[in-house]
């Protein structure tokens, strides 16, 4: 396959992780149009969207990997999780589209 007819890139993350059903309508709804990587708090981070973790190492733990479609969590904050993927996890490739959500609860 060329660049030219390379199928977008989306990034998609949350503050609730994988354990919520937000996240798994956007990403399969998501994977109709480009290749996805997910990259999702460990752990509930609802509230710290804007928080950033400085000194304790993240490592991200690859869950799945299959035809398009890469999902990792992170011992982190959402900020944590999208910098990591743009900085490390997404191979010097640039997403073309972000996507966050979709929210579980009223925050």
């Amino acid at each position: 396959m060329s660049n030219q007819e390379k199928r977008p890139l989306i990034l998609i993350s949350n503050d609730d992780g994988f354990s919520f059903n937000g996240i798994k309508t956007l990403i399969k709804v998501a994977r109709k149009y480009g290749d996805v990587v997910a990259v999702a708090p460990a752990m509930q981070q609802s509230g710290k969207g804007c928080s950033i973790t400085f000194f304790d190492p993240l490592r991200a733990l690859k869950l799945k990997e299959e035809d398009g479609y890469t999902e990792y969590q992170v011992p982190g904050t959402p900020t944590d999780c999208v910098k990591l993927a743009l900085d490390q996890l997404l191979g010097g490739r640039k997403p073309d589209l972000v996507l966050s959500g979709i929210n579980h609860g009223y925050n």
